[in-house]
């Protein structure tokens, strides 16, 4: 049964020869300096998160106490430049989030019921071709009071609403077989210091099916058409026969 991942569907709808190219040729060209930032962000907020689960469990009612002060603290003295600022916006907006549950007495949703998810989920649904496993590994899922909120930590320099539409689809499409109600779905971007709330959309959910529904056929028929317009900024084009030919677009 076919695999796909969140990673997978970025590739095909940016062009379909790239997704060749990079999944099944396994061509794969160097992480860029922003994918190496995203690494390190998202491996120090998984450890903030669970230090102060493992906190909570030692002594009960520690996040009635905390400060901003406590949360700037676990920030490694040896960081500096933009990537101390990005744990600065962060914690800062961590606390603000939790000062704000304080004050309805609901502090208990602060912490994140998972971290770096990993699932690997069966999809058998009539809207489909055919049957296929959806893998990949969420960010963060919070709960609230009536739900669960889909998180993802991006590190770009610009916003790319498309694909974080694209990319929430799926993660709520896996959470909810495996028995989640995902009520809301947010992008936190500590290198810009935005936060933007993303709710379920009719359009969206249709246009990630259709992608999904294409890269299936397209992997059963073994065909890969590049997209005309994609090439400039492709990150394995020097990979690319028709780039090679000097050849941009259809076959």
């Amino acid at each position: 049964m076919l695999v796909i991942r969140k990673s997978m569907l970025k590739s095909f709808k940016y062009c379909p020869y790239r997704y060749f190219l990079e999944y099944v040729k396994g061509i794969h060209p160097p992480p860029s300096y922003e994918a190496e930032v995203g690494t390190i962000f998202h491996e120090w907020a998984r450890r903030f998160h669970e230090y102060w689960r493992t906190r909570l469990e030692e002594e009960h009612g520690v996040l009635s106490r905390i400060q901003l002060q406590h949360f700037k603290a676990m920030i490694p003295p040896d960081v500096t430049g933009e990537l101390r600022q990005m744990l600065e916006w962060f914690v800062e907006k961590e606390y603000e989030f939790l000062r704000n549950l304080r004050g309805f007495g609901l502090e208990r949703y602060w912490l994140p019921v998972l971290t770096e998810y990993k699932f690997s989920v069966e999809i058998r649904d009539p809207v489909y071709v055919e049957p296929f496993i959806a893998e990949g590994t969420i960010d963060r899922v919070d709960e609230s009071p009536n739900g669960y909120i889909l998180v993802e930590y991006k590190t770009s320099r610009s916003a790319n609403f498309t694909s974080y539409r694209l990319e929430l689809n799926f993660y709520r499409m896996a959470l909810e077989r495996l028995g989640y109600n995902v009520i809301l779905m947010r992008v936190i971007n500590p290198l810009l210091g935005k936060i933007w709330d993303f709710k379920r959309s009719f359009v969206s959910e249709s246009s990630m099916r259709k992608i999904i529904n294409e890269l299936i056929m397209s992997q059963k028929m073994g065909t890969y058409r590049p997209k005309l317009g994609r090439c400039t900024w492709c990150p394995v084009k020097v990979y690319c026969k028709y780039m090679l030919k000097g050849i941009e677009g259809e076959i």
